[in-house]
C-alpha cells in the first residue's frame, strides 16, 4: 500500500500517511500541498481525513476549522498549508 496519498470522495478527502512521519512535531502540524487545499474548496469538500497506515487510526478534521486555521508556509522542500492537529477529531 502506497502512503502519503490522497484521494477525493464525495463528502471528504482521504489522506493515507504514516502519521509518525507526516506530523510536524515541533509545532504540532499537518500539512496539504497548495493544489490539494485549492480543490478542496473549490469542490466545497466539508471533511478532511488522515489515515495512518501504520497504526490505522483516522483523524478527521472539518474543512472549515482547517481553512481558518492553516497558515502557508515553508517547513521543508515546497511550501504548503499547516494546520494544529489539535483540530483533529478521532474516528474508527
Amino acid at each position: 500500500m502506497k502512503i502519503n496519498v490522497g484521494e477525493f470522495k464525495e463528502k471528504y478527502y482521504l489522506k493515507k500517511v504514516n502519521l509518525n512521519k507526516a506530523v510536524l512535531w515541533k509545532t504540532k502540524e499537518l500539512s496539504l500541498k497548495k493544489e490539494i487545499m485549492d480543490k478542496i474548496v473549490k469542490l466545497n469538500i466539508p471533511f478532511i481525513i488522515f489515515y495512518d497506515t501504520i497504526k490505522r487510526n483516522k483523524w478527521l478534521f472539518k474543512t472549515k476549522k482547517v481553512i481558518k486555521n492553516m497558515i502557508y508556509k515553508s517547513e521543508g522542500q515546497e511550501s504548503q498549508y499547516y494546520f494544529s492537529i489539535d483540530l483533529k477529531e478521532n474516528i474508527k
